[in-house]
């Protein structure tokens, strides 16, 4: 198996695929109560299912992802586009998690491939 950088888009896609699955997991243990004819201790280890890991990967795959554009801000450089700027400032005073729905930001994302 070949080694994969730590980048944004393969953190994405990562978050993608545990969001799926955690889509597809809850649709088979809902499949699987509903199902007769099934062992009880089989209906026991389905119902015992515990989805939250899912739900603390992808959190943690949200903060690594957060982490690289927290970073980036950090070592980066004002430019002329002030909108840029004033997404750059956002992130460098406040952080990435807290401001990450305001167009300054999106917009320096954007403009960085995130």
């Amino acid at each position: 198996m070949s080694r994969i950088n730590k980048t944004q888009n393969n953190l994405q896609s990562v978050w993608n695929n545990l969001d799926l699955a955690y889509e597809h997991m809850e649709r088979a243990i809902e499949d699987l109560s509903q199902m007769t004819g099934l062992s009880d201790e089989f209906k026991r280890m389905a119902e015992q299912y515990d989805l939250s890991e899912i739900s603390i990967m992808k959190q943690e795959v949200r903060i690594q992802m957060e982490s690289i554009i927290n970073e980036l801000a950090r070592k980066d450089n004002f430019t002329n586009d002030e909108r840029y700027n004033s997404g750059l400032r956002l992130i460098r005073e406040i952080g990435y998690r807290h401001v990450s729905g305001e167009p300054a930001v999106k917009y320096y994302c954007m403009c960085n491939g995130y």
